[in-house]
């Protein structure tokens, strides 16, 4: 049966270890997952899913888009305006939608998202863009139009992830990646702001901050499909 997740949080709140999570779920469940984010370490196009149970997707994605954006537009130094990264990310989202999370979700295979559009809500109206700028984008009518049934929101305090980026291997340099921003950005994931404008989907929080470990996130992943998939 058909079924749409996604899980979603700031930068460093452990949408990863929670999407890897929920990965393994479904692999020891025997059933045959496919990983966008592996895939497009090799490729910056779209497969045929039709053979597998379970899709995991990302925004952004690691398409020929995706990369542009991560690599390029959100860097530190950029000079896209807010506007054009808003419309990028709009524009790889639908993408990544038309292709395959809804013929996944028509094949009634289950959808595991790390970000949805909920995710630009949030940041682009932190940075200052008006909710009708972005509500307006194609990209984003169409995740509106086909939000996911569950949303998970991986809560932490932003200090924390602020440490946790500083010690990561992995240096986005990402413009979003700051404390203020990040302030703004935590409040939003966790108040009424995400109900508000996801108001068919089920919202499920929990907080990841220390003492809680990736093995808490992965226990806490695994209880929640197991109530809702």
């Amino acid at each position: 049966m058909a079924k749409h997740f996604a899980i979603d949080g700031i930068d460093s709140s452990g949408k990863g270890v929670a999407t890897n999570a929920a990965k393994t779920f479904f692999e020891e469940q025997g059933k045959k997952v496919f990983d966008l984010r592996e895939y497009w370490k090799d490729h910056d196009d779209y497969p045929d899913i039709s053979e597998y149970d379970v899709i995991i997707g990302t925004e952004p994605t690691f398409s020929a888009l995706g990369k542009k954006i991560r690599f390029e537009m959100i860097k530190n130094k950029t000079q896209h305006t807010h506007e054009e990264i808003t419309e990028a990310y709009a524009n790889d989202r639908k993408e990544q939608l038309e292709k395959a999370i809804l013929p996944a979700l028509k094949q009634n295979k289950i959808v595991i998202q790390e970000r949805c559009v909920i995710s630009a809500m949030v940041y682009q109206t932190c940075i200052g863009l008006t909710h009708e700028f972005i509500k307006n984008l194609e990209g984003n009518q169409v995740a509106f139009k086909n939000p996911p049934e569950v949303l998970i929101i991986t809560t932490v305090n932003p200090e924390n992830a602020i440490k946790r980026l500083d010690t990561r291997d992995k240096k986005d340099d990402a413009i979003f990646e700051k404390l203020d921003f990040l302030k703004k950005a935590e409040d939003k994931f966790e108040s009424d702001f995400v109900e508000t404008h996801l108001p068919k989907t089920k919202v499920i929080r929990f907080n990841t901050n220390p003492p809680k470990t990736p093995e808490d996130t992965k226990q806490e992943v695994y209880k929640i499909l197991k109530e809702n998939s």
